[in-house]
């Protein structure tokens, strides 16, 4: 079956950046709507491989109910073959567990980035269990240097790395080096304010990239008071600030 993917947002803007980021890849953009009627159509006359859908998708009259996080449990009743991947706001984030719960496998955080989208299709591609959601985590439009070690190395040997994503409860870095999943390393994360976070943090996913370097998701296994409380108003601040820039853009 094609690979191909019906885009369902609102924002026609949006839509079509979609659409150009998948030039070039194994999937093929399959055409936009604007609301839950639209959706229901365009699923039974194109029968996608797959839907991109965004969690801000309003209802219309004639198909109440079919939008937002119900559109996801909709499509699933009738058409139960459909891959499903949401898109999300930081407006609309906090969505994402129910339509994850509700038969969606994967979710796309805007601004879209051409490696993010590609992830999800590929883990729906996979037929892979529901992509694990991380709290607040935030995409970071400027990388944050970090460092780490292996705990049971003595002496220690440090690794440099670049923060991708970044929440209260873990981090995601790539690097040039591969550590080993279940492994427990010492983990340093430089903040805007110059001043290091510190502790310790398990490895709890590794991915090799095409350009060599590994992407490593890490859970924080300890991280003091202070340094938890510094984490949280980072994400606070990050949050604050893409909320106010899409209310004004």
């Amino acid at each position: 079956m094609a690979r191909t993917v019906l885009v369902a947002d609102p924002n026609s803007v949006a839509a079509v950046s979609f659409a150009t980021l998948l030039r070039g890849t194994p999937y093929s953009f399959q055409g936009s709507v604007a609301h839950g009627k639209a959706l229901v159509d365009a699923v039974w006359r194109l029968t996608p491989w797959a839907v991109a859908l965004d969690l801000s998708l309003p209802d219309h009259p004639e198909t109440p109910g079919v939008g937002w996080v119900a559109a996801t449990a909709h499509l699933r009743e009738i058409a139960p073959w459909l891959k499903i991947a949401v898109t999300c706001t930081p407006e609309t984030r906090n969505l994402v567990p129910a339509a994850l719960a509700a038969g969606a496998c994967a979710y796309i955080e805007k601004p879209f980035a051409r490696g993010e989208i590609l992830q999800a299709l590929n883990h729906l591609h996979a037929d892979a269990p529901p992509m694990t959601f991380y709290v607040r985590a935030r995409r970071l439009s400027r990388k944050l240097p970090a460092r780490y070690s292996a705990s049971n190395q003595n002496p220690p040997t440090r690794h440099v790395a670049l923060v991708q994503n970044l929440s209260e409860t873990g981090v995601c870095l790539k690097s040039a080096e591969e550590m080993p999943v279940r492994s427990v390393v010492a983990l340093e994360i430089d903040l805007p304010d110059r001043v290091a976070i510190r502790g310790r943090a398990q490895i709890v996913r590794a991915s090799r990239h095409d350009d060599g370097q590994t992407e490593h998701g890490l859970a924080f296994v300890d991280l003091d008071a202070p340094a938890r409380d510094r984490l949280k108003q980072f994400i606070a601040r990050a949050l604050a600030s893409e909320q106010y820039s899409s209310a004004v853009s």
